[in-house]
């Protein structure tokens, strides 16, 4: 029988399953770190029980522990391949589904990434089975010959979906068929309390250790949205790629005995969802965003009457310790929006710039502190940046934070107009945040007439050539963007020094107001 491919954290995967199903300890134990800073390997090896299994080695630990885990699962089919009826299968290759964002804690573990789904194959699949045309077209191309940035659109049927960059032409054609796919099924999501094709596997999940409030719904999904647009057929048709039939028809009849069952209540937050426990804590629940993370809903808590930003979002199915399909995560909700809604707010008025550094100066305290412990953002921008109603700075969206300890990263990872140059790449580190910073610094400092002037100025400043009226009437400001715009990444300067700088400016300011 020919032999396929087997992607290796589906053995993580499967290996995690076995071991649950038969009630045995799973532990992956570092054996070594052996190398140079710039070449390093990592040993792992698989425990289950008492006993141990082969080491594996790779480039990073996440591609040591997947290595180990083959090994492992290697091992423990050749034992029992003899004994009829206990010979676990081998992981077979599954039905990919999108992977949206999931609720970010500081631990190595849960920042490890996961091996990029195949979105084109499928979108592929989707195009072929409802007869739609999926195009994926070249937008962009730019870098120097030995370092591209290939920049691609997902065209399905006859509107432009997604578009996503990338070192080469498939890794940006895989990052434009993701984006697309999430916003597919971001509209599908928004609908899919109307729905009973995705299936659920537990009915609730207690609050985990860091205080998050998760729960699961009764039909895995909400409605998050009221609003239906022109692609409402072509999203409705995406739940073929996720649905699965046993479940789905199970669901329906556990839906329609409960129907008869339950006593009907008006409930007017039942409008948005259908959980019963998030109706139950809270009310005016009202749906207030969403996208490829999930919906997000504004609601009261009925106990402390204040108000907060309930973020539901779809577990990864390569996640086998997690029992549901999504999770509800209560947070901070702040009142004053963005700092994108903030620019917003200043454009065409004059005066503000004193208010930009104040805020600039809690931004980088922020990010400051991310790379303190040991963690890169890689996708700050004014939409990632909330203001609270005390008029503090929060920053958000921790969906592609990674640790700075890993060798090699994601390419392309990270909103493209903020992105700094070498975040195309696989190798970088803190300093695409600093790169960011200095965007931000800019966008506050000079905040553009309109939107159509900063698309048309916005790469001379990505490549530091400031407007000469900047840099006459803000010399100091332009000397720290200089630094943080650096393609250098060894001239731009830490977190903790930019602050220093700042507070230079802030001494300076107050000296020259002193003064006149």
């Amino acid at each position: 029988m020919a032999e396929y491919y087997v992607k290796p954290q589906l053995y993580k995967g499967k290996l995690h399953e076995y071991c649950q199903k038969n009630k045995l300890q799973l532990e992956y134990k570092d054996v070594k770190v052996e190398g140079p800073p710039h070449d390093r390997v990592f040993t792992v090896m698989v425990v289950i029980g008492d006993r141990e299994y082969p080491v594996a080695t790779g480039k990073n630990k996440k591609e040591a522990k997947e290595e180990a885990a083959k090994a492992a699962w290697d091992s423990i089919a050749q034992e029992n391949q003899t004994k009829q009826g206990s010979l676990p299968q081998t992981p077979q290759p599954q039905p990919l589904k999108p992977s949206p964002s999931l609720p970010i804690a500081f631990s190595s573990d849960t920042l490890e990434e996961i091996q990029p789904l195949d979105y084109i194959s499928m979108l592929t699949k989707y195009g072929l089975k409802h007869n739609i045309m999926v195009d994926y077209k070249l937008e962009d191309e730019s870098g120097p010959p030995h370092k591209k940035i290939f920049s691609y659109s997902c065209k399905i049927g006859d509107k432009i979906y997604g578009e996503g960059t990338g070192n080469d032409k498939k890794a940006a054609r895989q990052a434009a068929a993701k984006h697309a796919y999430e916003q597919l099924r971001s509209q599908e999501t928004s609908r899919a309390g109307r729905h009973a094709a995705v299936a659920s596997s537990a009915n609730s999940l207690p609050s985990n250790s860091n205080g998050i409030s998760s729960w699961s719904s009764e039909n895995g999904t909400d409605s998050a949205s009221k609003n239906m647009n022109s692609d409402g057929s072509l999203v409705n048709k995406m739940n073929d790629l996720t649905a699965t039939p046993k479940n789905a028809a199970m669901k329906s009849k556990r839906r329609e005995s409960a129907t008869k069952l339950a006593p009907s209540f008006s409930r007017p937050e039942a409008k948005y969802t259908k959980d019963e426990r998030l109706i139950k804590d809270f009310e005016e629940i009202k749906p207030i965003g969403s996208g490829g993370f999930g919906n997000v809903f504004k609601a009261k808590q009925i106990i402390d009457k204040k108000n907060y930003a309930i973020k539901r979002v779809m577990c990864n199915e390569l996640r086998p310790d997690l029992l549901c399909d999504c999770l509800f995560i209560q947070m901070e909700f702040c009142e004053k929006g963005t700092l994108d809604d903030w620019i917003d707010e200043k454009r065409g008025k004059e005066n503000y710039q004193t208010e930009s550094l104040i805020k600039f100066r809690q931004i980088v305290t922020g990010v400051e502190y991310i790379h303190s412990k040991g963690f890169i953002h890689r996708d700050l921008k004014p939409l990632n940046i909330f203001i609270s109603s005390e008029d503090k700075i929060k920053i958000g969206d921790f969906g592609l934070v990674t640790s700075m300890t890993d060798d090699l990263r994601t390419t392309g990872k990270g909103t493209k107009s903020y992105m700094s140059p070498e975040q195309a790449g696989d190798k970088y580190g803190q300093e695409v945040d600093i790169f960011a910073l200095g965007l931000i610094l800019f966008e506050i400092l000079w905040i553009f007439s309109t939107g159509t002037e900063k698309i048309k100025e916005w790469q001379k400043i990505r490549e530091c050539v400031l407007p000469e009226e900047f840099s006459k009437n803000f010399p100091l400001e332009k000397h720290i963007i200089e630094q943080l715009l650096s393609k250098d990444i060894a001239k731009r300067p830490s977190a903790s020094h930019v602050l220093k700088l700042l507070k230079l400016v802030a001494k300076k300011n107050l000296n020259n107001a002193h003064t006149c």
